[in-house]
């Protein structure tokens, strides 16, 4: 599959969700931070065990390999707080492993602005922060090479896949932009 198509068919959701989301507001406290965090670590490991059960071979293992909600519980206990495993968001109804793979691509996307975000977030709270932004460290400097290498498979998918992937993905963006994007209170 073009992966060029997928990124033009997603651009405004993409884009809607930057806006909407207010990890990078000037106006966001220590409190909306750690409120902010607990419904990523919600949303992010309800993708990570749906994504585990439901996903095929190599894109389980590639789920499993990267998960990110141990981190985000890390960040959580570091701030003091318990995460909350009643707390679960509605994933999208995915119907198919393209869809799911659409899902991916959001949630492995959502990697590559993280060194900036924690920048930002240290920059922000300095000591008050403790270190907690594990999640948005993620991979570090090997960020690129492993979206590289997720763009890589994509690509192999069968062209016929596009418009499920394309759902998948916009299911997804959907799904964060309801359960993490849309509390006003996060701003501060």
């Amino acid at each position: 599959m073009e992966i060029q198509k997928l990124r033009e068919a997603v651009r405004e959701d993409h884009e809607r969700v930057e806006r909407s989301f207010p990890i990078l507001s000037p106006s966001l406290t220590l409190s909306a931070y750690r409120e902010l965090l607990s419904r990523l670590y919600a949303f992010v490991s309800s993708w990570e065990d749906l994504a585990c059960s439901a996903l095929p071979g190599e894109w389980k293992q590639l789920a499993k390999a990267h998960a990110r909600a141990p981190l985000l519980e890390q960040d959580l206990r570091t701030l003091g707080i318990s995460p909350d495993a009643d707390l679960r968001p509605v994933m999208p109804r995915f119907t198919a492993v393209p869809e799911l793979l659409g899902g991916m691509y959001v949630m492995e996307g959502s990697r590559l602005g993280g060194q900036h975000i924690a920048r930002h977030l240290e920059s922000r709270f300095q000591e008050e922060l403790r270190g907690a932004c594990r999640y948005f460290r993620g991979l570090g400097t090997d960020t690129g090479m492993h979206w590289r290498n997720f763009l890589k498979r994509l690509e192999a998918l069968p062209e016929e896949d596009t418009p499920s992937v394309v759902r998948g993905a916009k299911g997804m963006f959907a799904a964060f932009e309801q359960w993490v994007c849309a509390r006003k209170a996060l701003a501060g």
